[in-house]
C-alpha cells in the first residue's frame, strides 16, 4: 500500500556491456545464458538479464512510500542516481516518499568476496550493522556507514582490491527506516510505517 516500506536485495553477478558508444549495467539472474567474455554483444544480456537502469524506472511503479534497493553485485553503481543526504530526523523522513539504492561499489568496480566473510564484503558489513544496531536506522546513515566500513574491511583482507559503496536517491525526499520489531516512534502517526529488521 502507499504507507508500506519495501526492501529489494540482490546479491549476485553484475556486468557492464557495450551498447553502441555507451556502457549498460546488467544484473544477471543465476540462470542467465550469457558469456562473460563477450561484453560487446548486448543481445543476450537484453534477453536474459535485468538492466540496472530498469530498477530506477520500475521503482516508481511500486506503490509503497519507501523503497530501498540493496545491490551486492559487480558494477552495481550503474543503479545509483543523486547523492543520498540524511533528512533532519526520523519522523520527518517517514512523511515523504523515497526511492533509494545502496550498492556494493561504483559503476566501475567489481564486488569483493572472501571465504572469511561467508558473503561479499558489502553483504558482510550490511548484516553486521543490521544485526547490531538497536536504534532506528535511516538508509542514508546506513549508506554512510557502509561507505566507511566496507573499504576498510576490503583493505584489511584483500589489499589488492578496492570497493566503494554508493548510497543514492532514485527519487523522493524521505528516507527508508529500519526498526526493531515493536519499536514505536514518538510523533509518528499510524500511517507512517518503517521496515523492521
Amino acid at each position: 500500500s502507499k504507507d508500506d516500506a519495501v526492501v529489494l536485495f540482490f546479491s549476485g553477478h553484475g556486468q557492464t556491456v557495450k551498447a553502441g558508444n555507451r556502457d549498460i549495467g546488467y544484473l544477471l539472474p543465476q540462470d542467465a545464458m550469457v558469456r562473460f567474455e563477450n561484453r560487446t554483444n548486448p543481445a543476450p544480456y537484453r534477453e536474459f538479464c535485468v538492466p540496472m537502469e530498469t530498477l530506477r524506472s520500475d521503482a516508481e511503479n511500486i506503490p509503497a512510500r519507501h523503497v530501498l534497493f540493496l545491490v551486492d553485485a559487480c558494477y552495481s553503481g550503474f543503479v545509483a542516481a543523486r547523492a543520498l543526504d540524511a533528512p533532519a530526523d526520523v519522523v520527518s523522513a517517514l512523511k515523504y516518499s523515497a526511492r533509494q539504492v545502496i550498492t556494493a561499489g561504483t559503476s566501475g568496480e567489481q564486488a569483493v568476496e572472501d571465504g572469511a566473510w561467508g558473503h561479499g564484503a558489502f553483504t558482510f558489513k550490511l548484516l553486521e550493522i543490521l544485526t547490531t544496531e538497536t536504534d532506528p536506522l535511516q538508509a542514508s546513515k546506513l549508506g554512510v556507514w557502509l561507505k566507511e566500513r566496507v573499504p576498510r574491511e576490503v583493505k584489511a583482507r584483500r589489499p589488492d582490491k578496492t570497493l566503494t559503496p554508493q548510497a543514492k536517491y532514485l527519487s523522493g525526499e524521505g528516507d527508508f527506516i529500519f526498526l526493531r520489531p515493536g519499536t514505536r516512534l514518538s510523533g509518528a502517526n499510524g500511517t507512517n510505517r518503517a521496515g523492521t529488521v
